[in-house]
């Protein structure tokens, strides 16, 4: 009875031993299947790489400096001219318009040039400003002007304002009512910071001191920076009642819609 007892117990141990096995065996399969399909959902749902369109000249980025030239007005510093660097006949257009332009500015006297760009990789749109200011004939004062260009990467065309207002969800009768609203505000500003009564400057007082009417989108340049729809437009920030202080130190940016 003793060696059957024994016999017993070590076929229980055996038997429980294969299924242990078979119980982690089990556990392995369903942890390998489980990571099967979390690489395949992410392969499958994997982004598919976005090609931009080749560069002109694969070395450079996307704008570089084409040319510098000394500013004999401004302590001897180089002016440094931009060239978009795609190959396509729109874009040699612009890259010519820039440098024409550049060539005008400089001979109007004393003047200041310079740009900046940007590349939006949400929207796939190269942005490119080219700021130069100069005192225009018959004004005392420098004024500054924007042009700005806007180029899809995937294809390589330039993307029109209305285009690009349309990515943004806005059109441009909305977008002059949002820098009317913006200037209100400014004009309420100003009279609350006590730079002057209403009875001393009204609105229409205050928009002639900027050089504005009430086309407001008039000589505005729309930007992509940092994913936002940015617009440029330049007016003056001082009259006789020196509110200059209250535009602070970059006023001619307006932030139209900011990224999501």
């Amino acid at each position: 009875m003793g060696h059957s007892f024994k016999l017993s117990k070590n076929l229980d141990t055996k038997k429980n031993k294969k299924i242990d096995y078979s119980l982690i065996l089990m556990i392995v399969f369903i942890l390998i299947a489980i990571g099967s399909m979390i690489v395949c959902f992410v392969l499958l749902n994997k982004p598919e790489k976005v090609v931009y369109i080749d560069k002109k000249n694969q070395k450079k980025d996307y704008v570089y400096t084409v040319k510098k030239v000394k500013n004999e007005t401004s302590d001897g510093l180089s002016d440094k001219i931009p060239s978009i660097n795609i190959d396509n006949k729109n874009i040699e257009k612009i890259n010519n318009k820039i440098l024409t332009n550049y060539n005008n500015t400089k001979d109007k006297g004393e003047y200041i040039y310079s740009y900046n760009y940007n590349v939006n990789d949400n929207e796939h749109i190269l942005s490119l400003k080219v700021e130069y200011s100069y005192i225009p004939e018959n004004f005392k004062k420098m004024v500054t002007f924007y042009d700005t260009y806007n180029i899809d990467l995937l294809t390589g065309s330039v993307i029109s304002d209305d285009e690009l207002l349309k990515r943004y969800d806005i059109n441009k009768s909305k977008l002059n009512d949002f820098i009317e609203a913006k200037f209100k505000k400014y004009y309420s500003d100003i009279l609350k910071k006590k730079y002057y009564t209403k009875e001393e400057c009204n609105y229409t007082c205050f928009l002639t001191n900027r050089g504005l009417t009430d086309n407001y989108l008039a000589g505005s340049r729309l930007y992509v920076k940092d994913d936002s729809l940015i617009l440029y437009k330049f007016y003056f920030i001082a009259s006789e009642y020196y509110e200059e202080e209250y535009f602070g130190d970059n006023p001619y940016e307006i932030v139209v819609k900011k990224a999501k």
